[in-house]
């Protein structure tokens, strides 16, 4: 049951319909803003999908995540617009919303997998392209963003802190970590920097999250 009415759009009637809307392709557009992961934030072409071959990872969480930005450097010609028409539904039973112990060790691990994924995409960037650098930039910056709230989430798990280590050798093999790309742009304040700070000091990672999971858990 729907408890209140769906919130009416709060520009739609203002809209300037004589205001031209930006073309660009994907790389350029992830170069030029920080994008959103949810697939449901975007309207895509179904024969463009299609003739990709680019599909979900099955059985994997932050599986749009990774689609998204796939798609995203394949396309030639997508615009972004903020026109507020898009109502997204939470439910109580939906999946990200689960605590149990089981799923959320899950996500902490589908997040390492998100990250590695993520390496094998910023290699695809062309380098001749005028805007790959920053593509890349932020591209890293995503990447390192599944890390930082991997670390996060194993605040909060039942998980071995003696996993840790295994954990960011990977890491480091793929220049995620230390989280060297994450502050910045799009991400930055106090908590993300503090936060940063002990996670690049391996001897600081497990007493951190120990005194955390005594004090809060």
């Amino acid at each position: 049951m729907v408890s209140k009415p769906y919130p009416y759009s709060k520009n739609i009637d203002s809209l300037d319909i004589s205001t031209e809307i930006e073309v660009k392709d994907g790389i350029t557009y992830i170069a030029d803003k920080k994008h959103k992961n949810e697939i449901w934030w975007y309207l895509i072409k179904r024969d463009f999908i299609k003739n990709t071959g680019i599909r979900f990872i099955e059985g994997r969480w932050m599986e749009d995540a990774i689609l998204t930005s796939q798609l995203f450097c394949q396309v030639r010609r997508m615009a972004h617009t903020t026109l507020d028409v898009h109502r997204y539904r939470i439910l109580p039973t939906s999946a990200m919303r689960n605590k149990s112990p089981e799923h959320y060790n899950k996500v902490i691990y589908d997040n390492a997998n998100a990250a590695h994924a993520f390496d094998k995409l910023i290699l695809t960037i062309p380098s001749n392209h005028p805007n790959a650098e920053a593509c890349i930039k932020r591209l890293k910056t995503r990447q390192q963003s599944f890390v930082f709230f991997l670390m996060v989430r194993l605040m909060k798990s039942d998980i071995s802190v003696s996993e840790i280590p295994a954990m960011l050798s990977d890491f480091e093999k793929i220049d995620a970590y230390p989280l060297k790309k994450f502050i910045g742009e799009d991400y930055h304040g106090i908590g993300y920097s503090c936060l940063v700070f002990v996670f690049n000091r391996k001897p600081l990672i497990n007493p951190f999250i120990k005194m955390f999971q005594f004090f809060i858990l």
